[in-house]
C-alpha cells in the first residue's frame, strides 16, 4: 500500500478580511540504496550501477557533480576507462540523484590501483647493466628497487644492442630475475607505430647464404638484390642434378600499428615490390623427394623508434624449396614482377586479411623432354623483432614465394604454371597475451603460362564466345564475352577497394547482382591483371561494331533483359555485354554518399581523355547510348566499372 504523502498547511490571504487555508504536499527526496564501487585497476573499465528509489514515484535523473574527466554518467551508470598510473591514485567522486524538486548526493573516493609499473630505463641505467641480457636475469652495478610484475623497457646501448623488454619476476640486490614481457604490458594506454622502408645499408649477407651459392647484386630501383648461382635443390647424393639460378630483387616497407586500450587493435602489413627470376634446370632422370632450404640471408641493423624505448630489428631469411617431383631434361626460365601490400588486422575481437596485388610474368622454355612434373619456389622471409632480438621469436613475419610448377601427364601433355604465395604470421605472445596467434596465406595465386602445343599469351575466343576470368586477388569469378575483336567483362566489378568503393546504399546484397560503385581514382585500379578500364576510344569501337556509324539501338543490344525497371526499352542483350543498372553514388561536402538510379540506369567509367573525364550510360527508358562528359569533382561521383582485356 502506498504511503500517504505528508502535507504542509498554507494560508492564503484574499481580498478584504476573507482568508483561505490550503495544504501543499511535502516532497520526499530520492534515496540512494547502493554502495559505490571504490576501486579499479589501471587501464581497466570502471562501472558503478547506482540503485536509487523515490517514495513519491517521481522520475529520477542522474549526473556527476565531481569526478575525473575519464568518468561519465549514462542513465544510472557511472562508467569510464581507468588511466595508467605510476602509483595508486585517489579520485574524489560525487554523484547526484534528483527528482527535479530535491537532490540526494553520494560522495566517495575512487582508487585507481597501480597493478604494475612500466620503467623506461635511462641511458645511464642501461649502461649500469654489468652483464649482457640473458634468458633469466639482469645484473646491475647497484641494487635495484623494481617490484614483481614491473615491466622494464629500454633502447639501444652497448649492453642492450637490440633494446630490452622484460617483466620482473623477483629482485635480489643488484640481480633482477625476469621473463619476457609483451608490447601491451609495455605500452599501457599508449600506442605504437612503426612504418619505414627498409634499406640494405649495413645489411650483412650470412655465411650460410654464401655457402649455398647466393651473392649480393644490384638492380635499379630495388634496395635488396641477390643472385642465385646454381643453388642445389636436392641434398642427397643420388638426387644431384636439379638447381636454380637467377635471383631476387625487392623493396619492402613494413607497418606495425598497435594500441591495446580501451580496445585492442593490431595491424601488420608489408608493402612490397618484387622481381624474381627462376632458371630451373635438370640434367638427368630423377625421382626427387620434397626438400626445403630456409636460412638467414641478411641481418639488418636495429632501428630505434624515434625517442621511444622501442627497437625493431629486421632479419631477412631466404626460402627455397622443391616439391616431390619426377623429371628428366629440363630448362625453364620464368621472371615475375609483383607489387603487393598484404597484411592482417585485429579489431573487434577477430582477425581479418588485407590483400591487394598486381603482377606480370615473362617466361621461356628451352627444353621439356620426356615425363616431367616438378614444383620449385623461392623468396624472402622478413622477420621483425621488437626489442630483445635473439631472446624472443619475431613478433611479425611475412614470406613472399614466387613459384614455378610443371604438371605432366605424359611427355607430350604438360602445363607450365607461375604463381605467388604470401604468408603473414603474428606471434601475439610478443604483442599481447590476450590475442590469439595468426598465421595465414594471405595471397595464393597461380597462372597458366604455357601448355604443350599451345602458344603463350591470352587466347581470344571467337566473337560472341563467352568465357570466365578468376580475379587472383580475391578469387571472384567474372563472366567474359568477345564482341568484335574486343574481350569485355560481362559483369560489373565487385572487388573490395576500401572507402573508394561501396555497395549501393551500403547493402552487400546489391553487390551480388550489380557489383560495387567506385570513385574515378579507384576505377583505374580495380581491373585485374590483363584487364584495364576502357578508354573512350575503346567504347567507340564497341558501339561502332554493334551499331555502325549511327550507334542506333546499341544500348538495347548491350542491356540485360533482366534486372531493369519496366519498360527496359529495346533490351535484347544480343551482344552478351549484359549491362545492369547499378545506379550512381554521390558524396556531399561531408563525404556522406547518397545513391539513386538502381534499376533505372547503368553508368560506366571511361578512362581519362586528356584532361576530361567521361562516363557512358544506358537507361531503362531507351535503347540508345547516353553519356556524361567533362565530369567535375570526379572523386565525388561513383559509377560501375566494366573492364576490357589488354
Amino acid at each position: 500500500m502506498r504511503r500517504r504523502r505528508e502535507e504542509t498547511p498554507t494560508t492564503i490571504v484574499g481580498p478584504g478580511s476573507n482568508t483561505t487555508t490550503t495544504t501543499t504536499p511535502k516532497n520526499n527526496a530520492p534515496r540512494i540504496n547502493s554502495n559505490a564501487v571504490r576501486e579499479v585497476n589501471e587501464v581497466s573499465p570502471y562501472r558503478y550501477d547506482i540503485l536509487a528509489s523515490d517514495s513519491d514515484g517521481d522520475v529520477m535523473n542522474y549526473r556527476m557533480i565531481e569526478g575525473p574527466g575519464w568518468l561519465s554518467v549514462t542513465s544510472n551508470i557511472v562508467h569510464g576507462n581507468a588511466p595508467e598510473v605510476s602509483e595508486d591514485k585517489i579520485f574524489p567522486v560525487k554523484v547526484r540523484v534528483s527528482d527535479t524538486k530535491d537532490n540526494t548526493d553520494q560522495s566517495y573516493n575512487l582508487t585507481v590501483k597501480n597493478t604494475n609499473n612500466i620503467h623506461t630505463l635511462s641511458r645511464s641505467q642501461l649502461e649500469s647493466i654489468v652483464s649482457r641480457v640473458n634468458d633469466n636475469n639482469l645484473v646491475f652495478s647497484n641494487s635495484q628497487s623494481f617490484a614483481t610484475g614491473d615491466v622494464i623497457v629500454g633502447g639501444i646501448s652497448s649492453k642492450t644492442p637490440y633494446g630490452i623488454l622484460r617483466k620482473v619476476k623477483s629482485v635480489s640486490g643488484n640481480v633482477v630475475y625476469t621473463e619476457g614481457a609483451t608490447l601491451e604490458e609495455a605500452l599501457g594506454s599508449s600506442s605504437f607505430l612503426f612504418q619505414q622502408e627498409l634499406s640494405s645499408r649495413g645489411a650483412k649477407l650470412s655465411k650460410i647464404a654464401v655457402a649455398n651459392g647466393i651473392s649480393e647484386s644490384s638492380a635499379p630501383g630495388f634496395a635488396f638484390s641477390y643472385n642465385f648461382d646454381n643453388v642445389a635443390l636436392d641434398i642427397q647424393e643420388m638426387y644431384r642434378g636439379v638447381s636454380v639460378s637467377g635471383g631476387i630483387s625487392f623493396n619492402v616497407e613494413p607497418i606495425i600499428e598497435a594500441h591495446f586500450f580501451p580496445e585492442r587493435f593490431v595491424k601488420a602489413q608489408l608493402i612490397i615490390d618484387e622481381k624474381v627470376d627462376l632458371n630451373l634446370s635438370s640434367g638427368q632422370y630423377l625421382a626427387l623427394p620434397a626438400n626445403q632450404k630456409s636460412f638467414p640471408l641478411a641481418n639488418l641493423p636495429p632501428i630505434p623508434l624515434g625517442t621511444t624505448p622501442f627497437v625493431i630489428t629486421p632479419r631477412i631469411d631466404i626460402q627455397i624449396g622443391l616439391m616431390p617431383a619426377r623429371t628428366t631434361l629440363l630448362e625453364v626460365k620464368v621472371s615475375q614482377e609483383a607489387s603487393l601490400s598484404p597484411g592482417v588486422v585485429y579489431e573487434n575481437g577477430s582477425w581479418r586479411n588485407l590483400k591487394n596485388f598486381s603482377n606480370s610474368f615473362d617466361f621461356s622454355v628451352s627444353k621439356i623432354q620426356s615425363l616431367t612434373s616438378i614444383e620449385v619456389y623461392a623468396g624472402p622471409v622478413l622477420k621483425l623483432f621488437i626489442n630483445d632480438y635473439g631472446l624472443v621469436s619475431p613478433g611479425v613475419q611475412g614470406g613472399i614465394d614466387g613459384n614455378l610448377r610443371i604438371a605432366a601427364e605424359s611427355a607430350k601433355d604438360w602445363k607450365l604454371y607461375g604463381g605467388l604465395e604470401v604468408l603473414i604470421g603474428i606471434d601475439t605472445g610478443i604483442l599481447s597475451r590476450f590475442i590469439p596467434n595468426y598465421n595465414k596465406s594471405i595471397i595464393e595465386f597461380e597462372k597458366l603460362l604455357m601448355e604443350s602445343g599451345v602458344s603463350d599469351g591470352p587466347q581470344v575466343p571467337p566473337s560472341g564466345k563467352k568465357g570466365e576470368f578468376t580475379d587472383p586477388r580475391d578469387g571472384q569469378k567474372y563472366k567474359t564475352v568477345k564482341i568484335g575483336n574486343q574481350v569485355w567483362m560481362a559483369e560489373n566489378m565487385n572487388i573490395d577497394f576500401g572507402p573508394n568503393g561501396s555497395f549501393y546504399e551500403d547493402n552487400a546484397s546489391y553487390g551480388e547482382v550489380y557489383g560495387r560503385l567506385y570513385d574515378f581514382d579507384a576505377s583505374r585500379r580495380v581491373c585485374g591483371e590483363g584487364w584495364h578500364l576502357p578508354k573512350e576510344s575503346e567504347w567507340w569501337t564497341l558501339f561502332e561494331f554493334l551499331g555502325g556509324n549511327s550507334w542506333e539501338g546499341v544500348g538495347g543490344k548491350m542491356k540485360s533483359t533482366e534486372g531493369w525497371d519496366s519498360p527496359n526499352t529495346g533490351a535484347t542483350n544480343e551482344s552478351g555485354f549484359s549491362a545492369l543498372p547499378g545506379g550512381v553514388g554521390r558524396a556531399d561536402a561531408s563525404w556522406k554518399i547518397s545513391y539513386n538510379g538502381l534499376g533505372r540506369g547503368a553508368y560506366f567509367w571511361s578512362d581519362i581523355n586528356g584532361t576530361a573525364v567521361f562516363a557512358r550510360a544506358l537507361y531503362y527508358s531507351t535503347g540508345e547510348i547516353g553519356g556524361i562528359e567533362h565530369i567535375d569533382l570526379k572523386n565525388v561521383q561513383r559509377f560501375s566499372v566494366r573492364c576490357v582485356q589488354d
